[in-house]
């Protein structure tokens, strides 16, 4: 048997392996039964936070707007690094409002049993 052969004789084993082992895989998720009835839910605790963010946000807004009207009365280094210190504030606030949204809880309900997954 060349070098040749042998590469092919195992390649050949690999595949018939892996197909082996995915018509196994396949009949066991063929097996389990889902019911009709399911339903994602989030947890509550998180969506608290996640109005304050979206107020505190909306409030850092009408601030930035009404400091962006003083500085452009009124040029003074003082209201030049308020807003740009108010710029990194709201920078801030986006960046734990988009970590407190990737890192929320969900709840998946199916046959009166509940499974705690994170997605």
């Amino acid at each position: 048997m060349s070098l040749k052969e042998s590469k092919d004789y195992t390649e050949k084993l690999i595949l018939k392996k892996n197909v082996h082992s995915l018509e196994k895989r396949l009949q066991e998720i063929e097996k389990i039964e889902l019911s009709d009835k399911f339903e994602i839910k989030s947890l509550r605790i998180n969506s608290w936070w996640l109005f304050l963010y979206i107020i505190f946000f909306i409030i850092l807004i009408f601030v930035f707007s009404s400091l962006i009207n003083i500085l452009l009365k009124e040029i003074t280094y003082k209201h030049i690094f308020y807003t740009i210190s108010f710029i990194g504030v709201i920078i801030f606030n986006c960046y734990n409002f988009l970590r407190e949204l990737k890192s929320r809880k969900y709840f998946f309900n199916c046959k009166w049993e509940n499974y705690k997954n994170i997605f």
